[in-house]
């Protein structure tokens, strides 16, 4: 028998809207698609940690479509200079735009690397 997945909470599901519906790196919102993106655009929730990966809001910061596929690597015309932000700076922008959801020892624990200190 299939193992029944938990349904996320309503922190998780709503967390991109709770914080302001924009991209924390760029500032965009999902109505400022980019002329030359040809794809959905969306404010999505990016994870900051997955080891193992949680649907939970403390993992998570939303990012625009163009900027998660920047963080995981991907590169486009014009734009070959931006890299993936640093963990330093992810977890600056948690603790800054979602103090509530920042919680930086459950965050370890879902991390197989060690965090900095911030």
């Amino acid at each position: 028998m299939a193992k029944r997945r938990k349904k996320p909470d309503a922190a998780y599901v709503n967390a991109v809207a709770e914080m302001g519906g924009r991209c924390f790196r760029c500032g965009r919102t999902a109505a400022q698609k980019p002329a030359w993106w040809h794809a959905p655009f969306l404010i999505e929730r990016s994870h900051i940690v997955n080891k193992p990966r949680r649907e939970d809001r403390r993992a998570v910061i939303p990012l625009c479509s163009f900027c998660h596929r920047v963080q995981h690597g991907d590169r486009f015309d014009g734009f070959k200079h931006l890299e993936p932000l640093s963990m330093e700076r992810l977890l600056e922008f948690k603790r800054f735009y979602d103090p509530d959801y920042f919680d930086l020892e459950w965050l370890q624990r879902h991390s197989v690397r060690r965090l900095p200190e911030i």
